[in-house]
């Protein structure tokens, strides 16, 4: 273990000291909006190079993020070159970083990659951080709507896994307690309302697969009229072959009337796996609970 320390230390510290004289910083990378090309853990060496010959599209550039990654840093690519601005996105995120980074907050751009992950730790007490991170984020909520035969109340809404801005994280979850009830026999139905949530996620059927490919929505449900009845898991069908002529791609639940005749209570559970799209304020989960 020594031998394999010096030999991942030794290289990394003669680049420190050349960086005075090139304008290289030594940097441990965390999160893994950079996946794959770039890891959590990894050192990567950034340099002042000439952003009119090598910060066009493509280039990997540290880039000033006011807050939620290390040191105010965040390490991206850039998709779109302006006049004195760059467009920025993360190699693993669905959308672009929010707004434009300006030349003079580009601080370097990336010109190597070190795999020092088992010796990340070590090395982060030697050298700064930086965030690769996915951006974006939004607050998750939800809307609900039924027709006159089903009854529909939000009981509760609570969050797990938001910043200080109450903006989700990914890996954040937001928990729904509904109260579901029936004034008809046949049975219900309680899915992701297609009009609405085509609407959020943007005219393109492209968007649309790539905004349920960042949620995972979980559903449990019991007996209304008890508090200490079992849950039992419902097939929640929501996957990234989203269509909205086909229901059944966002179905949460399915119940007849016959099995629960005062109605059920159900937590409908999203959680964010990676980055919402850039064009979203905010995402209101639209529910839809209708007789069949």
């Amino acid at each position: 273990m020594r031998g394999s320390l010096i030999v991942a230390v030794l290289p990394a510290l003669s680049v420190a000291l050349l960086s005075a004289a090139f304008g290289l910083r030594l940097l441990i990378v965390e999160g893994e909006s950079m996946a794959p090309t770039i890891h959590s853990g990894d050192l990567v060496v950034t340099a002042a190079l000439p952003l009119a010959v090598f910060g066009g599209p493509g280039s990997i550039v540290l880039r000033g993020e006011r807050s939620g990654s290390p040191n105010g840093w965040l390490l991206h690519r850039v998709i779109q070159r302006g006049d004195g601005w760059r467009r920025t996105a993360g190699d693993a995120s669905i959308s672009p970083d929010a707004g434009v980074v300006e030349d003079r907050d580009v601080h370097g751009l990336l010109v190597a990659v070190i795999p020092v992950a088992p010796l990340s730790e070590i090395l982060g007490q030697m050298f700064d951080r930086v965030g690769a991170t996915f951006t974006a984020r939004r607050p998750i909520g939800f809307s609900a709507a039924s027709a006159t035969v089903a009854a529909l109340s939000i009981e509760s809404i609570s969050t797990v896994g938001a910043d200080a801005s109450g903006r989700l994280l990914p890996g954040g979850r937001v928990t729904a307690s509904l109260l579901l009830g029936w004034s008809k026999s046949s049975p219900h139905v309680l899915q992701i309302d297609p009009a609405a949530f085509s609407a959020y996620a943007g005219s393109s059927n492209a968007g649309v697969k790539a905004l349920a490919r960042s949620l995972r929505i979980e559903t449990r449900c019991r007996d209304a009229t008890t508090q200490t009845s079992s849950w039992w898991a419902a097939s929640d069908l929501l996957t990234a072959e989203w269509s909205a002529s086909v229901s059944s791609t966002g179905e949460l639940l399915r119940v007849d009337p016959a099995a629960w005749p005062v109605g059920v209570r159900c937590e409908v559970a999203v959680t964010l796996l990676g980055n919402l799209g850039a064009q979203l304020a905010a995402l209101q989960l639209p529910l839809s609970w209708s007789a069949t």
